[in-house]
C-alpha cells in the first residue's frame, strides 16, 4: 500500500506541474490577423524574419505578409516606385526610385531605393502617384524590444 501512496503521489506532482505548464498565460499568445495602412513608414524587412514592417505613426510597428500588401492602384510593395526624386541636400536627382522602404513626410517622402540610396520624393509631382502608400491586409501587432 505504501508504494502505491508514493507512485500516486509522484503521479499527481506531475500531473499538476504539466498542467500549470500548459495553462501559464505566457505559453501561448493570440495573434490577431489586422488590415493596416503603412501611411508613416513601410519596410521589406521587418523585425520579424520573412514580414514586411508597416507603420501608421512612429510608436506601433506590424509584422506583414508581403504580398498582402499594395497600393491603391494597385500595385504591390514589389512594383513601388517614386518619381523626380533628389537627394536631400539637392546635390543629386532621380527620376526613379524603386522603393525597398519609405517614411512619409508632410510634403513629401524619404525613400529608399533597393540599392540602398536614400532620396526625397515630393508628393505633388504631376502625372505620378507619390503620395501614394501600401495597405497590408495580413498584419500583426509587433511589441516594441524592451
Amino acid at each position: 500500500m505504501f508504494i502505491m501512496n508514493i507512485f500516486q503521489r509522484a503521479y499527481l506532482t506531475f500531473a499538476f506541474l504539466a498542467l500549470f505548464i500548459t495553462l501559464h498565460p505566457d505559453q501561448v499568445e493570440a495573434v490577431e490577423i489586422v488590415k493596416k495602412e503603412c501611411t508613416y513608414h513601410f519596410n521589406r524587412v521587418g523585425a520579424v524574419p520573412g514580414r514586411a514592417s508597416c507603420q501608421y505613426n512612429d510608436f506601433v510597428d506590424f509584422a506583414c505578409e508581403p504580398t498582402s500588401c499594395l497600393t491603391k492602384q494597385p500595385r504591390g510593395f514589389e512594383s513601388l516606385y517614386y518619381y523626380g526624386c533628389h537627394a536631400s541636400d539637392f546635390s543629386a536627382d532621380r527620376k526613379l526610385v524603386h522603393a525597398a522602404q519609405y517614411v512619409r513626410r508632410d510634403t513629401y517622402a524619404s525613400v529608399q531605393d533597393w540599392d540602398g540610396s536614400w532620396w526625397d520624393c515630393p508628393y505633388n509631382i504631376p502625372g505620378h502617384h507619390n503620395d501614394q502608400y501600401l495597405v497590408c491586409t495580413d498584419c500583426y501587432y509587433v511589441p516594441p524590444k524592451p
